[in-house]
């Protein structure tokens, strides 16, 4: 269906376009697959180096990930 004067024809635009910056001609929207993962790096993170917290026992008991994680062990970061 095409636009006539009564109605209006919808503007389709490409994710990569709405998730630019708006200097940068998009709206500015997050990319919601990047920063999830991003933030799922984050917990991850604190689990390690939180190990014995209660937040970190609470998850560990309710999803059995207890042997999932690494023991930081074996990580090489800078010292």
């Amino acid at each position: 269906m095409g636009a006539d004067q009564d109605n209006r024809k919808i503007n389709w635009v490409a994710w990569d376009v709405v998730c630019r910056d708006k200097i940068h001609g998009g709206l500015g929207i997050k990319d919601l697959t990047a920063f999830n993962l991003a933030l799922l790096g984050k917990w991850y993170w604190r689990m390690l180096v939180e190990k014995n917290s209660l937040w970190v026992r609470v998850i560990r008991s309710l999803y059995g990930i207890a042997s999932h994680l690494p023991n930081g062990s074996g990580a090489k970061g800078s010292r």
